[in-house]
């Protein structure tokens, strides 16, 4: 060979293979985002799926940086919300799930979240909420509102507020992105909620905030076994046989992010993806990592909030955080990088705040 001819270079050196990863691992969701858009090219649809402008939001008073509220790839109402999701009973369930925990609907380490009220308990898997991300709910009279994000694992109960005609709010997916997580918004006013912050912004109702309600996060095992009464979301046949795959495996997988977010963990307490979750009472709120949790011995955390002793267990097939003693104002679920971004101010527990005396243990 002439030792004068050059080797062509590689596309995927000096970084490019970074770029390729990170491809390759937004391809699931970029997919199935995209191909929700094109289903509805043509149609009534509101936003293009790229411009914040078009989706059709009074966003004059955004109190929220501009440059961060973006298009998600859907448009408004891209993803259907649960207005009267319907429910099943555990016989129903079993049905359903033929060889126990090896069914294929329902198995034990699955992710629910939890709602109990006045003897009414409630369980809303993740993995039929990720299609939606909104349910519009009573429950015991009491209106709620059930979001999960799965961009930012976030997980917030909320009790909905009345408007102007007296009746509960009613939310929708809007398709716009802030801090990663899709804003809601309700049909009365077509005010930008965020779950994250809790609080509409942009909009008629632009600073309203939301009550947080109590609800746990946990394994389906551990729920039915606590509430043996419970209902449980049913799924819906049409959208089962159309989505049948979780598009947001690889995405977990990795820390790369699919919007932009500021500012970001400087990376000290380690993967932007690690779950946390946020404790709130007796006029404190706190932060745990589900990792420092899990590293203790036990796998249980002690943490005093205002006057009282709140223990929480990490479960490892779940990796959630469940309440054995204590009880908080609320509580919030997310990925670590997406609460950070929200709420930079909050206190994060370091492992020599979390550790249970002797005489705590069980």
């Amino acid at each position: 060979m002439d030792s004068s001819q050059t080797r062509p270079v590689s596309p995927l050196r000096h970084g490019g293979w970074v770029l390729l990863v990170a491809l390759l691992l937004c391809l699931p969701v970029l997919g199935w985002r995209g191909m929700s858009w094109w289903a509805q090219r043509g149609s009534s649809a509101v936003g293009d799926g790229q411009d914040p402008a078009s989706y059709g939001f009074d966003l004059t008073n955004l109190d929220v940086p501009p440059a961060l509220l973006v298009a998600g790839g859907l448009p408004r109402e891209g993803l259907r919300s649960l207005d009267h999701p319907a429910f099943l009973a555990l016989e129903q369930v079993a049905a359903l799930n033929p060889g126990g925990h090896g069914g294929k609907f329902m198995v034990s380490s699955d992710r629910v979240v939890g709602l109990n009220q006045s003897e009414q308990a409630r369980a809303y898997p993740l993995h039929l909420l990720q299609w939606y991300e909104l349910a519009n709910d009573t429950l015991d009279g009491i209106p709620v509102l059930v979001t999960y994000s799965p961009l930012v694992d976030g997980v917030a109960v909320f009790r909905r507020p009345v408007g102007a005609d007296g009746q509960p709010l009613v939310f929708a997916s809007s398709g716009l992105v802030y801090q990663s997580e899709q804003l809601a918004f309700d049909r009365a006013s077509e005010s930008l909620w965020s779950p994250l912050l809790g609080r509409a912004v942009a909009g008629p109702a632009r600073g309203q905030q939301l009550e947080r309600l109590p609800h746990a996060l946990v394994s389906w095992g551990q729920w039915k076994d606590q509430n043996p009464d419970t209902l449980l979301l049913a799924r819906d046949e049409a959208v089962r046989k159309r989505r049948k795959r979780n598009p947001y495996g690889s995405y977990f997988g990795s820390d790369i992010l699919r919007f932009p977010v500021e500012p970001v963990p400087d990376g000290v307490h380690g993967r932007l993806k690690q779950r946390a979750t946020v404790l709130a009472a007796g006029g404190e709120r706190v932060v745990l990592l589900h990792g420092l949790v899990a590293a203790l011995p036990g796998e249980r955390a002690c943490v005093r909030l205002g006057d009282q002793l709140v223990v929480a267990r990490h479960d490892q097939g779940s990796d959630s955080l469940a309440l054995e003693a204590g009880v908080v104002d609320w509580s919030a679920q997310a990925f670590w990088f997406a609460w950070f971004a929200t709420h930079p101010e909050d206190r994060v527990l370091g492992e020599a705040e979390l550790g249970c005396q002797p005489e705590w243990a069980r």
